[in-house]
């Protein structure tokens, strides 16, 4: 998939086929969006293209926004992985947030990208106060010379799919009901980052993870699998605030993770992506460094014995 952070480097496309989306989780309802976004690109020998923005609209709009599914890296790759041929990354900023919607056609889907073809979610808005919606889109199509569809919402478990609802779930720990939502398991995606290296002096050294904006669930001791370098491995990831160090009481959950068998260089500046499997333990404050690692050597304990399971064919991961 070819990625573009400007309209100044966009090119010719043959016959474009755009929808337009934040994409936040690139959950199954969003799949859906992408995917008759490229049939229809196919049907005309065309270019599939997402456009998306570099950040969620609300951190502009509101000031406030809630934590992003995935961040933007975990949005693109996840993008990639459809049939999408191009992916178009708006800066959103006070200037795209007042651009009012048929300025918003004209300029972006008309004269930068000049499309053929625009699918829509059933409730997709754009433009500023959100007053570009499927009708007017169609109305603007008749006037510049492109058609539209839209795509009717997708229902799991009796309820439509949106992003809202699986930030919640994960939220609240429900990671197997966000995976069937997602269409895929619950992942965090972040840069490996210098910690205090306190892991490494209780010798459990950890990889700390930049999750760029990314929601976690509750706090606690997770079984994991890993993705490094191509490899996996399997994990204990801790989300928390660290309550046991008073140095490290900042108020804000971390993200820590110990490879299990990791013989690897330091990995500074590495994408990692974390598939929590099970919570073993809410979060505790022990009382000294030496009971820490006690219990932190039964989580090993733990995880030894639930990899053997996953081994022997008695369960799955």
């Amino acid at each position: 998939m070819e990625t573009v952070f400007s309209l100044a480097r966009v090119r010719p496309y043959a016959s474009p086929v755009a929808t337009i989306g934040v994409f936040d989780g690139v959950h199954t309802g969003h799949r859906k969006i992408l995917s008759a976004t490229a049939e229809w690109a196919r049907e005309i020998d065309g270019t599939a293209i997402a456009i998306t923005f570099d950040r969620h609209p609300e951190r502009i709009l509101k000031g406030n926004p809630p934590e992003s599914i995935t961040s933007l890296e975990h949005k693109l790759h996840l993008i990639a992985d459809t049939d999408i041929d191009v992916c178009v990354v708006l800066h959103f900023d006070q200037n795209m947030a007042q651009m009012r919607a048929e300025r918003f056609v004209r300029e972006i889907l008309v004269e930068a990208l000049a499309v053929k073809a625009v699918v829509l979610g059933h409730n997709a808005r754009f433009g500023s106060g959100g007053t570009g919606d499927a009708d007017l889109l169609a109305r603007l199509g008749a006037k510049y010379g492109f058609c539209v569809r839209t795509v009717s919402p997708l229902e799991i478990d009796g309820a439509p799919v949106s992003s809202t609802r699986i930030r919640r779930l994960i939220e609240s720990g429900e990671l197997d009901a966000a995976a069937r939502l997602l269409g895929r398991p619950f992942t965090l995606r972040g840069t490996v980052v210098h910690g205090a290296k306190r892991g490494r002096d209780l010798a459990f050294p950890t990889a700390n993870l930049n999750l760029h904006h990314e929601a976690t669930p509750p706090s606690g001791v997770y079984i994991a699998r890993a993705s490094l370098r191509r490899r996996k491995y399997w994990a204990l990831a801790n989300i928390g605030t660290r309550p046991t160090f008073s140095s490290c009481r900042t108020g804000n959950k971390h993200v820590e993770v110990h490879l299990e068998d990791y013989e690897g260089a330091e990995c500074y500046g590495e994408t990692m992506e974390v598939k929590l499997v099970r919570l073993l333990r809410g979060e505790e404050q022990f009382e000294s460094p030496e009971v820490l690692v006690a219990q932190i050597r039964r989580d090993m304990r733990s995880l030894e014995a639930f990899r053997r399971e996953i081994e022997s064919g008695s369960k799955s991961a």
